[in-house]
């Protein structure tokens, strides 16, 4: 098990924290991470958060572990700064009303589902939405991508064509939307009867086996995500079926260099931990019963899965037995992109439309 935290933002809990230790077996060392937090009669919060970096100087030959200290210090953030976040989608509804409405362009939003979403999403006043309905659905995906590319729209809804055709023309080399050196990634937002807070999924629809460079930006996307719904410091669980690193499965070496990645800032605000199965992720007594000291154990805000099986497993599982709400979105394009299954409720096609617009007024 592996853990990393890189803070920007103090720890919102209400009892002070000690220093903790946390093994990186990738590197044959150890990380240790302090922070401290005090709490004024404001009830202001003033921390200092020292992060270890770790370099490697060669002392006689033999390169030893050496860690440099950098300090920094921010004070004054107030206790409902720190700790409101968006818990539900009713909340991120609430959140966009009052606000200058995004600009929407709707793919073939011709189903009763989508015509649903659209109309209380305009009724609340926060998406006013542009159906683009042409000779063929192909020609619909284009020119809602050169609607945006000319500033017309902040961002797309799917409606009812295929995902093949949207992204054909999202990914178009010289008219399309995702910037250069960029990847397109899934990510799904869920609210479950029976966790605590919204969860984050990623990838169930698009990269089949992400390379570690691929899942350096799904964590990216995660955790700006993350930032919409008002969580400064995500916790994201790295699934896999064991907790332990090992060749056998290449996939948790990737993430013991992602958490390392995590360590140095490359994700800014973030905890990362893993491997780790996805029941202790979202289950702190399983993590407990299995003796997992890591902060990711049943208050994970994303789970990144190792591949698309097992991502779209669990989606349509949790989706078809359970009473969750979700919302679902493609990451890395130019603009936010609702992209739901043409057999989608209203409500997932209703949040979903919310998540997107959510991303582009922020």
């Amino acid at each position: 098990m592996l853990i990393s935290h890189y803070s920007k933002y103090p720890y919102s809990g209400k009892r002070k924290r000690g220093i903790g230790e946390f093994l990186t077996e990738k590197v044959d060392s150890s990380y240790w991470y302090q922070q401290l937090t005090t709490f004024s009669e404001r009830r202001t919060l003033t921390f200092s958060t020292f992060i270890f970096i770790k370099t490697s100087p060669t002392v006689g030959g033999i390169k030893k572990n050496e860690y440099i200290c950098k300090r920094n210090q921010l004070s004054s953030h107030t206790l409902k700064d720190i700790m409101e976040a968006i818990s539900n989608f009713g909340i991120l509804r609430e959140s966009l009303k009052g606000k200058e409405p995004v600009r929407v362009v709707a793919v073939e939003a011709n189903d009763e589902h989508s015509q649903w979403a659209i109309r209380r999403a305009e009724e609340e006043g926060w998406a006013k939405v542009v159906n683009v309905h042409c000779d063929t659905v192909e020609e619909s995906a284009a020119k809602a991508v050169r609607m945006v590319r000319q500033g017309e729209a902040q961002a797309i809804m799917k409606g009812i064509v295929n995902t093949d055709v949207l992204l054909k023309a999202v990914l178009n080399k010289e008219e399309g939307l995702l910037p250069k050196g960029a990847v397109i990634s899934h990510i799904s937002a869920m609210k479950l009867p029976s966790y605590h807070k919204l969860l984050f999924i990623t990838d169930v629809a698009v990269i089949p086996y992400p390379t570690l460079e691929q899942r350096r930006a799904m964590i990216q996307y995660a955790v700006n995500l993350c930032k919409v719904y008002g969580i400064e410091q995500p916790k994201v669980a790295l699934i896999h079926c064991t907790e332990k690193i090992s060749p056998k499965f290449p996939v948790t070496e990737d993430y013991a260099q992602l958490i390392e990645d995590c360590h140095n800032g490359m994700f800014g605000p973030a905890i990362l931990g893993g491997p780790i199965d996805l029941k202790c992720a979202i289950d702190k007594e399983a993590a407990i019963i299995k003796k997992l000291d890591t902060p990711v154990a049943g208050d994970s805000d994303v789970l990144m899965m190792p591949d698309i099986q097992a991502g779209n497993v669990f989606y349509k599982t949790v989706t078809t037995i359970t009473d969750a709400e979700v919302a679902v979105g493609l990451q890395g394009a130019a603009c936010p992109i609702s992209i739901t299954s043409r057999s989608d409720s209203e409500v997932t096609k209703y949040n979903s439309l919310a998540m997107a617009c959510a991303q582009a007024a922020r």
